[in-house]
């Protein structure tokens, strides 16, 4: 048997022994004494360690000591000791005089246990320091440190009042009064876990209330000393070997001390597993939960009982005061999670709800239904949030679904004339990688599909149920039968019908396109023709009673670069759509039918639009998703005349882009998630994060970043709510400067270096998408090089990337040392290239397939031929490739194993790579943008640093789901905006 097995097999027997009563668990040890007499001893001991409860920690486990505690002194330096006022793990906690001061304080006396002098009093200093880089108003201080030879001790703030514990023996404490002693509590550890430091020992106990009703977070000892403890066993990575002295039977025995106290111990506490800062955030749950309800949460009637339900129990949620918000309810849900992944990751974003929650308290009239209690967050623009009886909100581990009657909900006398207004939590396609753009709903509300990157998704909105993936490839946006049992899609050059009963798909229609489809939706007619949308071709018919291939019906022109995310108009009428003008933006919304062909209805210059749709009200509804203007818009529209009878207005700033509107005018749209910030870090060749380049500067975006050829500048692109700017960051000084701003967030992108000290970037704004040069200090008048996007450039910056070039998805290159600076279109074949990069030499260019394509290889090509395509990555997924800046060795990203690879070219004799190898884990919160967003990661050789871009919405020790809803969905939205009053 191996040692890991003996592990994994301690740890079972620990479990079951745990869910036995005293007398079965006697006689189950004997039969594993006698089928594991190995295994017997360790699991005594690990049992023997969980014998005490609410002061579990004031014995070691048997085995640590050895020797038998000794009295502490009368007075330690100038401190009279007067009463002992608590213990703990390592000592005893005095009150005591200053005799030099006159002021009461606090002495933590440590005595030596038979670690040895060394060892007791690095722990003390240890200790002692940590406390001291604790200042925060809701931790207790520390004055100082003394040492002798038998004992030691750490003189810290004494603080007057009651503990937590004892005030808790009185009952429950009032809703806002547990509001506010838990943001002080989350604030004193969100300072902590800011220094790297977790309490490991969190419950009331440790908690003191003072004169000043203020609250103080005591005894962070534990979190000092426990490093200095015994590793904790972690089970070896795949191909790292432990050493076998650590990993022996007995050895675990003792290394598997659980630290803390039984009835606030996360789980992963309980077992004796590796900790981090969110096994704090489970004890603070359950303060949480006892100050609001009175009752230790997990509390049983012997440590196996209490440990069990811990790791087991179902927790009671009804015995939450009736008044309790939602917001709290929510926050309690993400503290209480047994699965460590799933756990609210940052105890930042408490404090925060809990924040918000007070000021909603102060400003909410005392409530007048049980409804008070149900989701009530206030929403930008002119929809708000209202709540109707009747309505059913069931919280489950993983997902809040929401049930919405198929009927109808009248208003009457007793109820608000407002509609019904609900958030839809999807199971499984929260990952902040997918991006929910488009929703399709079926007849009678029945459900919504959803279209994301990694597939289809189907989500129950007439009962409770799972989102389920009813196909995994990706395919371009769906439309629906008549019927409302099948929906027609692009997969790649094929058409095909889905059926949403037994989940069979159907070839209908191959185009036999050289342009592969892009974009998608489209009409399916009750005489069996369907009218398909494919992006940069345009419009396609198809019978699916006949035998005919598919022709086309509406081409784009010279002016369109494709269309755009096609719905159906009721009865029949018609397709609208959106255009993404030739050199412009996606900005007109278009309209097509048999009866008036093709004609635009809304232009708005500069802006991202998205998913029109027809609402029964008489409104087109649609998205902007621009950096300057975002959310959900409409325009009045007859239905008769297929014509805009009026201006737009907005809808609801909450609005993400993805949107789907009923037949009896029940609106739902995927919201807006909030925006994160960013930083630029390095991170050193074994993947440590080194310091950021800015210090603790947030930048509200960073569209990209371009090194100098001699590596001693950096350029990049940074904007704030309402401007866009250039910066450039000196490496030497460490100095940042900015270099040009502009007052739209929208035109100005892609600063890139080129030859002579120039720059080269974008401009996209009502003139269209532009490549600008200009000088180094922006003296020279800038001119205009070429429509499209400059993407990325040469090391030395003579040559210049153009994306959209002749049209968008197709690229272009411009030597800048040529006197006419004329772009060169790639080669034909190369119609599927993305985020290309070139090498320091620039004879090669590595890229990855684009809208054509969608293979996840990272391709390398000789540039400019492109003759021959190597394929580089073979077995996982690969983006955003870029280049050492001296030598021949190519990055990329592997995405879903969040890690960097590097691959050695070797040109001569012929041209080879050498097999991809991992250089480090990438951090969880690098931000990546999507598999096209150029130059998100680049390496400096001259101090062997990588530089990434740091997303701060997201804790650096795991990749957090945002606890926001996914979706709204409003009945009847427009009475939201009294049009129809």
């Amino acid at each position: 048997m191996t040692q890991e097995s003996d592990h994994a097999l301690l740890e079972k027997f620990f479990d079951q022994a745990l869910s036995l009563d005293s007398p079965d668990r006697e006689s189950w040890l004997k039969t594993v004494k006698q089928s594991h007499p190995g295994l017997h001893g360790p699991l005594l001991s690990l049992l023997k360690a969980h014998t005490t409860q609410s002061a579990f920690l004031t014995r070691e486990p048997a085995g640590i000591l050895t020797k038998a505690p000794c009295e502490a002194p009368a007075t330690i330096a100038q401190y009279t000791l007067e009463a002992m006022i608590g213990e703990g793990v390592s000592g005893k906690v005095f009150r005591a005089l200053d005799n030099d001061l006159k002021r009461p304080v606090a002495i933590k006396w440590i005595p030596d246990k038979g670690s040895g002098q060394e060892t007791i009093q690095h722990n003390v200093q240890q200790e002692a320091e940590l406390l001291a880089s604790l200042e925060h108003p809701n931790i207790a201080g520390i004055y100082g440190v003394e040492h002798s030879d038998s004992d030691h001790a750490i003189i810290m703030e004494y603080i007057d009042g009651q503990t937590l514990a004892e005030r808790l023996q009185q009952g429950p404490l009032p809703l806002d009064e547990a509001i506010k002693m838990a943001a002080s509590i989350s604030h004193a550890l969100e300072a902590a876990h800011a220094k790297g430091i977790v309490h490991r020992d969190l419950k009331p106990g440790n908690i003191k209330i003072n004169s000043r009703h203020e609250i103080k977070v005591l005894d962070f000892g534990l979190s000092a000393l426990i490093t200095d403890l015994h590793g904790l066993p972690v089970e070896p990575a795949v191909g790292e070997e432990t050493l076998p002295e650590r990993t022996s039977a007995s050895l675990l025995t003792q290394t598997a001390v659980i630290m803390g106290t039984l009835p606030y111990l996360s789980p992963e506490q309980a077992r004796g597993r590796p900790l981090d800062q969110r096994s704090d955030i489970w004890s603070f749950g359950c303060v949480l939960f006892e100050m609001l309800t009175g009752k230790c949460l997990f509390q049983g009637q012997d440590p196996v009982e209490t440990l069990s339900n811990t790791l087991k129990a179902v927790i009671p949620w009804e015995t939450l005061p009736q008044e309790t918000p939602e917001k709290v309810r929510w926050l309690l849900e993400k503290c209480l999670r047994r699965d460590l992944q799933r756990r609210l990751p940052d105890i930042g974003a408490a404090r925060l709800d809990l924040a918000d929650t007070l000021l909603e308290l102060e400003e909410a009239s005392p409530p007048s239904s049980p409804l008070h209690s149900l989701p009530q967050r206030a929403m930008k623009g002119a929809i708000a949030w209202c709540m109707a009886g009747g309505i059913l909100l069931f919280l489950s581990i993983t997902y809040w679904p929401i049930v919405l009657d198929q009927t109808r909900i009248e208003a009457n006398s007793s109820i608000p004339q407002t509609p019904l207004t609900l958030p839809i939590y999807f199971t499984e396609p929260t990952d902040e990688t997918i991006d929910l753009r488009y929703l399709l709903v079926t007849p009678k509300n029945r459900s919504l599909i959803i279209r994301s990157h990694n597939g289809l998704w189907e989500h129950p909105i007439d009962h409770f149920g799972k989102t389920k993936r009813i196909y995994p490839q990706f395919v371009q946006e769906p439309f629906i039968s008549p019927e409302g049992d099948r929906i027609a899609y692009l997969e790649k050059n094929k058409l095909l019908i889905h059926s949403l009963t037994n989940n069979q798909r159907t070839v209908v229609s191959v185009l036999k396109s050289n342009v592969a489809p892009n974009h998608g939706g489209g009409l399916w007619k009750s005489n069996g023709d369907l009218i398909f949308n494919t992006g940069d071709e345009g419009l396609y018919r198809v019978n699916l009673n006949g035998h005919e291939d598919a022709t086309l019906i509406l081409p784009t022109t010279q002016k369109d670069d494709n269309f755009h995310e096609a719905t159906a108009l009721p009865e029949q009428k018609g397709l609208l759509f959106v255009t993404h003008r030739r050199h412009h933006a996606i900005d007109t919304i278009t309209l097509w039918s048999e009866k008036t062909g093709r004609k635009d209805l809304l232009e708005l210059t500069g802006y991202n639009l998205l998913n029109p749709t027809y609402a029964p009200s008489g409104h087109v509804v649609f998205a902007i998703r621009s950096a300057s203007k975002r959310g959900l818009w409409a325009f009045p529209f007859d239905l008769e005349t297929l014509s805009r009878t009026g201006e737009i207005f907005n809808v609801s700033d909450e609005a993400s882009g993805g949107l789907a509107i009923s037949s009896d005018n029940t609106l739902i749209f995927t919201r807006h998630k909030p925006t994160p910030s960013f930083r630029l870090r390095w991170i050193h060749p074994d993947g440590n994060p080194a310091s950021y380049l800015e210090g603790t500067l947030d930048r509200r975006w960073i569209s990209g970043m371009d090194l100098s050829s001699d590596q001693k500048h950096l350029l990049f692109g940074a904007n704030d709510d309402i401007s866009s700017h250039f910066w450039q960051h000196d490496l030497a000084r460490k100095t940042s400067s900015r270099i040009k701003s502009q007052g739209s967030i929208n035109h100005l992108r892609s600063p890139l270096w080129t030859i002579n000290n120039q720059l080269i970037y974008n401009e996209w704004d009502a003139l269209g998408v532009r490549t600008i040069l200009t000088g180094r200090n922006y003296t020279d008048n800038p001119q205009t090089l070429c429509p499209g996007y400059p993407i990325n450039s040469s090391n030395t910056g003579r040559f210049i990337l153009i994306q959209g070039l002749p049209r968008w998805g197709l690229h272009a290159y411009i030597d800048m040392k040529s006197e006419q600076r004329t772009p060169q279109p790639f080669p034909p074949h190369l119609d599927d290239i993305w985020n290309p990069a070139l090498s320091h030499d620039e004879k090669w260019m590595a890229f990855v397939s684009g809208e054509q394509r969608k293979d996840d290889a990272v391709y390398v090509v000789g540039f400019p031929d492109a003759s021959i395509r190597y394929v580089i990555n073979q077995g996982h997924k690969a983006i955003h490739p870029f280049w050492h800046p001296t030598q021949n060795t190519l990055f990329y990203i592997d995405p879903d194993g969040q890690a960097l690879y590097s691959t050695d070219f070797r040109p001569d004799p012929a041209p080879a790579f050498s097999p991809p190898a991992k250089v480090f884990d990438l951090p969880l919160n690098i931000f990546l943008g999507n598999r096209y967003t150029p130059r998100m990661m680049l390496y400096v050789s001259t101090n062997d640093r990588f530089l990434y871009i740091e997303s701060q919405a997201k804790p650096e020790s795991i990749s957090q789901r945002i606890q926001e809803p996914d979706a709204m969905i409003i009945q009847d939205w427009d009475r939201t905006l009294g049009l129809n009053e």
